[in-house]
């Protein structure tokens, strides 16, 4: 008997023709929410202008989703874990109150969740998100092109922010061009367009850089596009923007040549791109200025270096995992409840200097906050769709885990745009574990 997905035969998922204004609309929120999540919306600043929007549109469109089936994925079982342990952990440590502010926390990370799990599988139009990511990733490029010609040909630093006092997270408006100036007089330009941060614009970039390597029918537009938005992210000045840039490059590379030797055809063309290939990056990391700011991002990170950036994003998660108790690294602290578990206890967070206690990268926050359970949860997400030959959610995949081990990114503007793309793509329909869809002959039920 053959089998069909709901998503491949009449959702519009896969179906651009068929889109209508809630996809479009919903789409558009989703590739776009990184930018204007930026700004606080004004009812308070913890709360950004996508956060509202999605919000808005959460509420508006609860009639119609609760008429559709839901879509059960590995991702959705990480959620309800995370979530539900995170509860039950907070309200133990707090003998049955839980504060304000942790519940605020875990509001938020179920509302993305919701997000993800309810509302994208019905209203994220993939071939519609598809062309829309790799024109915006094209436009901002052509921003960080814009600021970088306007500074070091007119001498001028041009800012692309709204005109705000305070960026979402009470994050004044007035340090980050001060810093941003600073910077740039002292050493060089780290151009961002309409990013508060080039790590922000080269997290955002390098899906466009995947999806024209992965999903471009035209080659030369393929090759050119992604190029285009590569030597955006090389200007951006990231470090961790250029190695998962990097990364995205080999693994596209490396399926041309396993697929060219299997198939006894490994053309002199390939060879010769991929030796070119290789040559440039080294030729960039050896002779320009970003082999030595990776280099100087790398040599931060040492128990004798302090409370470097580096050991922040990268030691810092570790170090606090290893002073929780057996049953701790099992089951984790809970979502946001990193900073009051050290407190309640009264042990300091290592390399904490009056920051954000629990600023460290994605990996080990979601191995703090829900233990080992969730992490190898979490990582069963990634891991059953990194050997997908040659699509995008195996390269998808890879870097998102690479960024996850060094940047936080969990739960932010970009995981949304990650999570759309990864979890309900072509092939990442088929981990569907129950859909329900109509057929020709009436209503089946289809168990992959």
């Amino acid at each position: 008997m053959q089998h069909y997905s709901y998503y491949k035969t009449s959702n519009i998922q896969q179906n651009k023709s068929q889109l209508c204004i809630s996809q479009r609309v919903f789409t558009n929120m989703i590739l776009l929410f990184p930018i204007v999540n930026q700004y606080h919306c004004g009812i308070s600043v913890d709360i950004g202008i996508g956060d509202a929007l999605l919000l808005i549109y959460l509420m508006l469109y609860i009639p119609d989703v609760i008429k559709k089936r839901l879509v059960l994925t590995d991702y959705l079982l990480f959620t309800i874990y995370a979530i539900g342990l995170s509860v039950i952990n907070i309200a133990l440590l707090y003998e049955g109150a839980i504060p304000a502010v942790n519940l605020l926390r875990i509001f938020r990370h179920g509302f993305y969740g919701v997000i993800v799990c309810v509302y994208m599988p019905h209203y994220f139009n993939l071939a519609y998100g598809k062309e829309l990511m790799k024109k915006y990733s094209c436009l901002v490029s052509a921003g960080i092109y814009l600021q970088t010609i306007l500074y070091y040909v007119f001498h001028r630093i041009v800012l692309f922010w709204l005109p705000v006092k305070t960026f979402a997270g009470d994050i004044p408006k007035a340090s980050v061009v001060s810093l941003f100036e600073a910077w740039a007089r002292k050493y060089y330009l780290r151009p961002t367009f309409v990013f508060r941060e080039p790590a922000l614009f080269a997290q955002y970039a390098v899906v466009g850089v995947l999806l024209f390597l992965y999903c471009e029918k035209k080659k030369r537009r393929a090759i050119l596009g992604a190029t285009f938005c590569s030597l955006a992210i090389l200007l951006s000045t990231s470090a961790s923007g250029i190695l998962v840039m990097i990364l995205g490059w080999g693994v596209w590379m490396g399926r041309l040549l396993k697929s060219a030797i299997m198939r006894g055809r490994l053309r002199k063309s390939i060879f010769w791109a991929t030796l070119l290939l290789i040559l440039a990056v080294f030729g960039i990391l050896l002779f320009t200025d970003v082999g030595s700011m990776l280099l100087s991002r790398i040599q931060e990170i040492g128990m004798d270096k302090g409370s470097t950036s580096g050991n922040q994003r990268v030691l810092k998660g570790f170090l606090v995992y290893f002073k929780l108790n057996i049953w701790r690294k099992f089951v984790g602290l809970g979502l946001g409840n990193i900073a009051g578990y050290f407190e309640k206890m009264q042990v300091q967070i290592p390399y904490d200097v009056g920051g954000n206690p629990e600023y460290m990268n994605s990996l080990t926050y979601i191995l703090n906050s829900t233990g080992l359970c969730g992490t190898v949860l979490m990582l069963v997400v990634l891991v059953r769709r990194m050997f997908h030959s040659g699509s995008l959610e195996a390269a998808l995949s890879w870097v998102i885990l690479a960024l996850a081990f060094g940047a936080s990114i969990f739960n932010s503007g970009s995981w949304l745009i990650y999570m759309a793309f990864l979890l309900y793509n072509k092939t990442g329909l088929n981990e569907v574990i129950s859909v329900k869809y109509m057929a020709l002959g009436g209503e089946k039920e289809n168990r992959l």
